[in-house]
């Protein structure tokens, strides 16, 4: 039995419409409504007690399959309290621990696929002859499909590790694969093809070439890959490039500068820049944090879409909003990892808000 029919069988047996209860807490309303009756409560008078029976029963029918049990408002918040919250807390803990365990079993679905594995990374750098540590002996491993979210306080070397893990910048020490080959010790020019052919990068600041057009932006990457070869080659690449931009909806600037588009626009452009050579990995520094909300929405969109479509993506956010879209979470402290928490693969809108309140209760546990 899945969790939702196990938990709705649970209350129900308390004469609590199930269903709807959980589609409250999904939306935010349980605790809107419990909080409103309980705010009553507080100045519990002859004058208020009407209003406060009144707006008792006007959720009864959304909780109660059986509204005598309203009879007793004071009795309600405090069933709500006692008896309904620790079932639902419940329900969480289980449903965080189901995330994990499908999370895991996909991976040794994929036979442990990894396309990404560090290990014993360290890096550091010398200022006024003081040895400053910003990595220390870091280890994790993303496979592949994953979307991993890097978290941490500023200055915990979020940014470093993603620019150490993808070749962007040389560790003092330690080994990363990238899909079975040790990239920490490659020559920068088989650095540069891979990080070209088979990684994409998306960054805070959207960089993009002021003398080219949108569209030319996008598809220079394409035109500096060695697998455009021939005039066929690069027409499919073309017509892949208008692809992507279809898809998130910014085909109508192809021609337009960088200058005569928004930043919304300029990053999904930057999104598609990451795609066009159908990277196996793209690493996200901040994708969104300098977009306002809708901006936000629309290119971490198109981010979750493309991890669904199968690409790998490792990103750093310092926005748990963004990281409850992930599959898992890796919390970053003064140099080191300090937590690594799966949420599963994220699955629509419905979840988002349990998604976000498990990950928010994990981060403070960190120290967040």
């Amino acid at each position: 039995m899945r969790l939702e029919e196990k938990i709705i069988t649970e209350l129900e047996g308390m004469n609590l419409n199930g269903a709807k209860i959980l589609d409250l807490v999904f939306e935010e309303e349980l605790t809107r409504i419990s909080f409103e009756i309980t705010d009553m409560e507080i100045d519990f008078t002859a004058t208020s007690e009407a209003e406060f029976k009144i707006t008792a029963l006007k959720h009864s029918g959304q909780l109660y399959t059986d509204k005598a049990t309203l009879s007793n408002c004071k009795g309600w918040v405090e069933y709500l309290w006692t008896t309904i919250y620790p079932v639902l807390d419940q329900y969480q803990e289980e449903y965080a621990k189901e995330s994990q365990t499908v999370a895991l079993t996909a991976t040794a679905k994929a036979n442990q696929e990894t396309v990404l594995e560090v290990r014993n990374l360290h890096k550091s750098y010398t200022l006024n002859k003081r040895q400053n540590r910003i990595l220390n002996d870091v280890n994790f491993s993303v496979t592949k499909g994953e979307m991993v979210a890097i978290m941490g306080p500023s200055g915990s070397g979020k940014s470093t590790l993603l620019y150490a893990v993808s070749g962007m910048d040389e560790a003092t020490s330690g080994t990363v694969m990238f899909n079975q080959r040790d990239i920490s010790k490659m020559k920068p020019n088989e650095m540069a093809d891979i990080r070209l052919n088979e990684m994409g990068f998306i960054f805070q600041q959207m960089y993009m070439l002021k003398n080219l057009t949108i569209f030319d932006n996008i598809i220079l990457p394409a035109f500096q890959s060695k697998a455009v070869k021939k005039k066929s080659d690069r027409k499919e690449k073309e017509e892949y490039a208008k692809e992507l931009m279809r898809k998130m909806g910014i085909i109508g600037v192809a021609d337009n500068d960088i200058n005569e588009v928004s930043g919304g626009q300029l990053q999904r452009a930057c999104v598609c820049r990451s795609l066009v050579n159908q990277p196996k990995m793209i690493f996200a520094d901040e994708p969104t944090g300098a977009l306002n909300k809708q901006a936000s929405a629309e290119v971490l969109k198109e981010i979750v879409n493309a991890n669904r479509e199968g690409t790998t993506v490792l990103m750093v956010t310092h926005d748990s909003k963004v990281a409850s879209k992930s599959d898992r979470v890796i919390y970053i402290e003064d140099g080191g990892i300090k937590g690594d928490y799966y949420l599963g693969k994220y699955e629509g809108e419905r979840r988002l808000k349990s998604r976000e309140q498990t990950l928010n209760r994990w981060l403070q546990d960190m120290g967040w």
